[in-house]
């Protein structure tokens, strides 16, 4: 196989003619759950058998990402780069901390030198910096013909140099619609944010839980209980910040939502349940055995759902009722990605597995 190259202690903060050089302005392609939480990609179908695992000796908790070719992970400061078969890539120890972001010149993340940098898919070696702003959360996303990404002290900065100060203590990462960045508070709100300043600005019941999901001119948060309220789900109109409906009885969501034919919410009661975008009732829910512990993984015949004990299940999106269930006997704790027809998975005992249908042999 392809031997894995190792770029070690790669510091991302580069000379200003590194920092230009045969590097221009990042043309971003979006993280697969960055806009819709869906893919085209249909993914295992009929079976979820482990087709391949790589050992990567530490948990990986952080969201994967592919650009269809390549399956990206940040690990305790590295990020490990894999074939879409599982084989190894390179590995880049550059302190990166969070997810990383596919784009036209190569990953983009942030790192705990206070930078955020493209590496070059080939090998891992940086290409490009910027200076960070401050303690990124969720790390960089596609918005406004490049990148941008937010602090946790809610600052919002831009690849292209754009600055803006919201005074929020951000909850988590970003999402945007290509022309804003949305994120959400510790204190319960809903904020949007262009390169001209803060756009508006939305109340919430409670704080929020992760990043926002975007779809067209749609955007929705999960936040969590608080005196007087349960957690819920809340659709919002990107463009102004109203509130289209807000979901939410008893409830306490585990992860963002998903965004495929229906929004897809899973509940830290071990319920995952469809609503409809158009109101927010509910289509249909579906009981797992324990608790889900990501953003399920929504595409045109699958919704893909894993629970903190690392069993994962199919389910048909039109019903929810179970297709085929694997158990990886780890918690998943890495929110997956489906690359072609392998769904790839991280786990809190330091794996990285695909499922995947087995070749039939005669």
């Amino acid at each position: 196989g392809t031997p894995r190259r190792h770029v070690v202690a790669v510091s991302p903060t580069l000379a200003a003619d590194e920092r230009t050089s045969a590097v221009p302005d990042a043309l971003p392609l979006g993280r697969w759950h960055e806009l819709r939480n869906t893919t085209p990609h249909h993914g295992p179908v009929r079976a979820g058998a482990v087709v391949w695992k790589r050992d990567v000796g530490r948990p990986v908790l952080e969201a994967l990402e592919t650009d269809g070719e390549h399956v990206w992970a940040t690990v305790e400061g590295t990020v490990l780069a894999f074939r879409h078969d599982g084989v190894p890539v390179w590995d880049a120890r550059v302190r990166a901390q969070g997810p990383v972001l596919a784009t036209a010149h190569g990953p983009a993340v942030a790192s705990t030198d206070g930078v955020v940098a493209i590496l070059d898919a080939t090998d891992g070696s940086p290409r490009r910096a910027w200076p960070s702003g401050g303690d990124v959360l969720g790390g960089p996303v596609a918005v406004a013909d490049g990148f941008a990404w937010v602090t946790r002290a809610g600052t919002v900065v831009g690849a292209s140099g754009w600055v803006v100060e919201t005074g929020i203590s951000a909850a988590g990462g970003g999402a945007s619609d290509g022309e804003r960045l949305f994120f959400g508070g510790r204190e319960g709100s809903l904020v949007a944010v262009d390169p001209a300043g803060e756009r508006w600005r939305a109340s919430l019941p409670g704080p929020v839980i992760g990043h926002p999901v975007v779809n067209g001119s749609q955007v929705l948060c999960a936040y969590a209980a608080a005196a007087g309220h349960s957690g819920g789900i809340s659709l919002h109109d990107t463009a102004t910040g109203k509130e289209v409906w807000r979901w939410g009885a008893g409830f306490e969501p585990a992860a963002p939502p998903a965004w495929g034919a229906a929004v897809l919410v899973p509940d830290m009661g071990g319920v995952l349940r469809a609503l409809d975008p158009a109101d927010g009732s509910e289509l249909w829910h579906t009981n797992g055995q324990t608790a889900y512990s990501t953003t399920p993984v929504a595409t045109p015949l699958s919704v893909f759902a894993v629970e903190v004990t690392g069993r994962v299940s199919r389910l048909d999106p039109d019903d929810g009722g179970e297709v085929w269930i694997t158990d990886l006997a780890s918690a998943a704790t890495g929110t997956p990605v489906v690359v072609g027809e392998t769904l790839v998975v991280g786990l809190a005992n330091g794996s990285i597995v695909g499922l995947g249908t087995p070749l039939e042999t005669p």
